[in-house]
């Protein structure tokens, strides 16, 4: 028998949406997991529990989720780690009116529940006599605040040969208190309650990674301070890894599916050799503790001001090099943020013999530029890429009027410096190489 808005019979699994956005909310927030983890994960609680691994890789590796305890634990995805936040397995799920979060999980003893009453709502209408206009079910939340009243009712289907007798699913979350009940029905600001999320979208970087090997071929340690947020980093993080993998894969003669709700990449005629195709991986390094700086200033200046937090941050980078202290504090935290980063990686890669690239925005850029010169990291990376670098400057201010001509990084790191000709924290460096190169625009 057809039930309209019970035809989902498989839950989703959802984690605290600040271990993945990396921000604390008052609110409880959960986000789905990636499609490919929806289908692990549960085709690994469906096996024996004698056989069944203690933690699943999700996020293409950069993290997992331990069944037993339903906790989700960052691996290596980036530095500080994200932080560790519960899991939830749910089929049904609720909407407050307004709300911008969307659908959102019940906890697995209420799901359980609501699932028990639709399953004996649906042994009712079975032998329901045509008289029989709906049934009603409420299940008492923990809070015993609300409830979830669950009421399944008959529906008509006329088509013109035949009259087919439907049934029809309605949910919602009513408060107990029947004054409150009276308002939120009066105001319309009822809480629909819906069995099964729906189709989980592919997320960023999702079906890149689902093409490409999950053996890691180039590491991208992404090193940034106080001029991204948590959030908008990872979204950053999470687009520049996309794009890498975009251009492997292009570069490879693959071809992207227009299916926007189940993007997929096709390969060359012919070819099925996808899987020899090593993935780059992106980590980010987020020097948090430079961010103090830029943050104390913040409380100095004006707050109206749409300028101030690029000031800010212009100015505790330059207070970094001018003080020798605070400079040396900088390189310290840099170099053993960098080392163990490179572990965390090696934890879950320990065959890894790959290239690694250093990107550095800003300060970070200055900063690894010293530490490669210098030699203080424990291993070389094949390229320093920085980005929106004020180094010039700051060898400039530091007495360093000119590099030699023939001047290279030790142990062979090449050395890109990339900026906007319009970003006026960033500085040409070709000038200290040869005086020649001041002229040229």
């Amino acid at each position: 028998m057809h039930v309209i808005g019970g035809e989902t019979s498989i839950p989703t699994w959802f984690v605290e949406a600040a271990s993945i956005r990396g921000v604390q909310s008052t609110k409880e927030s959960w986000l789905p997991l990636r499609c490919s983890d929806q289908f692990r994960l549960e085709a690994t609680l469906q096996q024996d529990e004698r056989g069944r691994p203690e933690s699943i890789p999700v996020d293409g590796g950069r993290a997992e989720i331990f069944l037993e305890h339903r906790l989700f634990k960052d691996r290596y995805g980036c530095l500080p780690p994200r932080n560790s936040g519960s899991v939830r397995r749910a089929l049904w799920c609720r909407i407050e009116a307004g709300s911008t979060e969307g659908y959102q999980p019940y906890g697995e003893r209420v799901d359980a529940e609501l699932e028990k009453m639709y399953q004996e709502l649906l042994g009712c209408i079975q032998d329901a006599p045509p008289t029989q206009a709906q049934f009603t079910r409420s299940v008492a939340l923990p809070s015993s605040e609300s409830l979830v009243n669950l009421r399944i009712r008959r529906v008509s289907s006329e088509q013109p040969t035949i009259v087919r007798q439907n049934w029809e699913l309605v949910a919602e979350e009513r408060p107990n208190a029947w004054h409150e009940a009276a308002v939120s029905s009066l105001l319309r600001r009822v809480t629909q309650v819906k069995r099964g999320y729906g189709l989980v979208p592919t997320q960023i970087g999702e079906a890149e990674e689902k093409t490409l090997s999950a053996d890691i071929g180039r590491v991208f340690f992404v090193v940034h301070g106080a001029n991204l947020s948590s959030e908008a980093g990872d979204v950053s993080i999470s687009r520049f890894r996309q794009n890498l993998q975009r251009c492997q894969l292009q570069l490879a003669g693959y071809q992207e599916t227009d299916d926007t709700e189940d993007r997929q990449w096709e390969p060359p005629a012919g070819d099925s050799t996808s899987s020899r195709i090593l993935r780059d991986e992106v980590i980010s390094v987020s020097l948090a503790e430079l961010a103090c700086y830029a943050n104390g200033l913040s409380q100095l200046g004006s707050a109206s001001a749409p300028s101030r937090q690029v000031a800010d941050r212009t100015i505790s980078e330059a207070l970094l090099f001018a003080q020798a202290g605070r400079c040396q504090n900088a390189h310290t935290t840099v170099a053993e943020a960098l080392e163990a980063a490179l572990a965390m990686f090696k934890q879950s890669h320990p065959k890894f013999n790959g290239n690694i690239v250093i990107v550095g925005h800003g300060v970070a850029g200055a900063i690894v530029f010293e530490l490669l010169r210098v030699e203080q990291l424990s291993f070389t990376p094949k390229v320093l890429c920085m980005l929106s670098s004020p180094l010039g400057a700051f060898l400039h201010t530091t007495g360093v009027a000119y590099l030699s001509n023939d001047f290279a990084l030790p142990r062979g790191t090449r050395l890109l410096n990339i900026f906007n000709s319009l970003d006026p924290f960033a500085y040409r460096i070709e000038p200290l190489l040869a005086s020649q190169f001041s002229k040229q625009p």
